[in-house]
């Protein structure tokens, strides 16, 4: 039944754009009461189409307003929109992509072929290393490590071109110390509860010693295709214990915003407080070494 439903509701979609209207039908996808099997049939036209994607649509212009915020432009600035992928023949998507760029969209590019030749550049590029074009992946949002009191502290920051590989030097938190909890998290909050936790692994066998002395080196690398390896070191006797973990886009453009907002909201309230208690992490009084949590 659930495909049959996304097959109808696919053919509803092209139909739409196309023709402003369709007509759906499901034959025999359900049953009444008595048992008699039913068909579903319906109408569907391009304003009650608009009502139900309406909040898609807009959610892809967030993402614009974002990567267009991080390159330092505005729409205004940019000279021509390619619309890429067959959803892009939607009388809304290219009314809502005039509305935003206050441009019409350039005509006669197929969505579908641009697909496919962005797929053979790429590819090209991967073969032929003396090619001018390339793609350049990057992490989509702040990669960070859990240090204690819940707070977090940035390694990898949003939008870093991978691969790539970053380290940072990190202590233990308290007197004879025999192992640290490392939490990979991603996000744009210092606040551990406002980012997502990707893994956690333990490490021990380090040597033992007073709160801050002993040093553990904690590396991020990446692989272009947004695999992390996290690895943890003992600076002093070599030590060494890693895992893997995959990059996530699992955090809502409404998430990220909340973290941006409340982070800077912290980081303005912090900057009016004087007097800080020793021992404090990093998050807190910079000059300080970041205490990783036992």
């Amino acid at each position: 039944c659930l495909q049959m439903l996304k097959e109808a509701s696919e053919q509803a979609k092209i139909d739409v754009g196309q023709k402003g209207t369709a007509d759906i039908l499901c034959q025999n996808i359900c049953q009444d009461a008595s048992g008699q099997v039913m068909d579903l049939r319906a109408t569907l036209n391009q304003d009650q189409f608009n009502r139900m994607v309406m909040d898609l649509v807009q959610r892809t212009f967030k993402v614009c307003d974002e990567a267009l915020q991080s390159a330092r432009l505005t729409a205004a600035d940019v000279d021509a929109v390619i619309l890429v992928g067959g959803p892009t023949r939607l009388p809304i998507v290219q009314n809502s992509v005039r509305h935003y760029f206050q441009k019409e969209p350039l005509e006669g590019i197929n969505p579908d072929q641009v697909v496919a030749m962005g797929a053979a550049l790429q590819a090209h590029a991967l073969m032929d290393a003396r090619t001018e074009t390339f793609l350049v992946d990057v992490t989509p949002l702040t990669l960070r490590i859990g240090t204690v009191g819940g707070f977090t502290e940035r390694i990898i920051e949003k939008n870093t071109p991978v691969p790539i590989d970053r380290s940072k030097t990190f202590t233990t938190s308290r007197d004879g110390q025999e192992r640290v909890k490392i939490r990979v998290y991603q996000g744009e909050s210092n606040r551990a509860d406002e980012c997502e936790m990707l893994g956690e692994f333990e490490f021990a066998g380090f040597r033992v010693g007073y709160r801050g002395e002993v040093k553990i080196e904690v590396t991020f690398e990446i692989n272009t295709d947004g695999i992390v390896n996290v690895s943890a070191a003992d600076v002093e006797t070599g030590q060494k214990t890693s895992t893997t973990i995959s990059l996530s886009s699992g955090l809502s453009e409404s998430d990220i915003q909340r973290s941006i907002q409340l982070n800077r909201q912290t980081r303005l309230a912090r900057g009016m407080v004087h007097a800080v208690p020793p021992g404090t992490s990093r998050d807190v009084l910079p000059e300080l070494p970041t205490s990783l949590e036992g």
